[in-house]
């Protein structure tokens, strides 16, 4: 993959684009780096600077608010951020298309009912800033507003995060209840022995193959599309006797966060 750095300098007068490309900008704009954005696959993706692990929030999007689900289970109604750590947003809409706006940081990506979008970057300088929708939504879109804190570091993060924080409101224990209420428990072992369908440990991540040959890597789209459309990708060795779930967005995130968290450490 051919990775190309796109840059936003604070200084936007001597620049034709608020993106530019590193290469033709020059080194004297390096101290004016605000956020450092990589990637180019087909179009314009926007990924992780390397190093560090990534700040995943949940993004949940709806006329006329928003709410992001942190690490730990602390949600808010504005999004927390590390100052020098990767961020990774999982972005849906429970009714229209939004578009999550970050104007100081050049960043803007759709959120779509019906699927996940994600959005990758990394923010470098702490602070306060505005966070919107970009994206008509009805009546009262101008007031779909929120911010985005970005904490000065790690510790200042985790003081925040628990503040408040009651354990019960994590999207992996909304997960785990699902497993038993939904009966999932039923086809799904946790240790790793297939039943009628294949085991839940390990399987956050993992490359399936599929009975038509293809292969398919387990996400939150991949996910999303086993419980409402079992049928359409159905592993092999295995028959296709699921029924559809119907879950919502919110327990469709739990049941992500929580199939995390079964995994083996590295």
């Amino acid at each position: 993959m051919r990775t190309v750095h796109f840059v936003y300098p604070r200084d936007l007068s001597k620049h034709s684009s608020p993106f530019c490309i590193g290469n033709e900008v020059g080194e004297r704009l390096q101290r004016d780096y605000r956020v450092r954005f990589y990637g180019w696959r087909d179009k314009l993706k926007i990924e992780p600077e390397p190093g560090g692990q990534a700040l995943r929030v949940q993004v949940t999007a709806r006329r006329w608010s928003w709410w992001f689900e942190h690490p730990g289970g602390k949600g808010a109604g504005d999004l927390h951020l590390v100052a020098g750590r990767p961020a990774e947003l999982v972005m849906v809409s429970t009714d229209v298309i939004h578009s999550l706006y970050l104007p100081d940081f050049r960043l803007k990506q759709d959120v779509v009912p019906g699927r996940f979008t994600k959005l990758h970057f990394k923010p470098i300088l702490p602070g306060s800033f505005t966070l919107t929708c970009a994206e008509f939504c009805g009546t009262d879109h101008s007031r779909m507003t929120a911010k985005a804190v970005v904490h000065p570091d790690q510790a200042s993060f985790d003081a925040w995060a628990r503040e408040g924080v009651q354990p019960a409101a994590s999207l992996a224990d909304v997960g785990r209840a699902l497993y038993a209420a939904k009966g999932c428990i039923a086809c799904h072992s946790l240790d790793g022995t297939p039943r009628v369908g294949p085991t839940f440990k390990n399987l956050w991540g993992k490359e399936e193959k599929l009975a038509d040959g293809a292969t398919a890597r387990v996400d939150e789209e991949y996910l999303r599309e086993s419980i409402l459309k079992p049928g359409a990708k159905v592993v092999a060795g295995f028959a296709n006797v699921m029924p559809p779930v119907p879950l919502d967005e919110r327990e469709m995130q739990g049941l992500a966060a929580w199939l995390q968290t079964l995994r083996d450490s590295p």
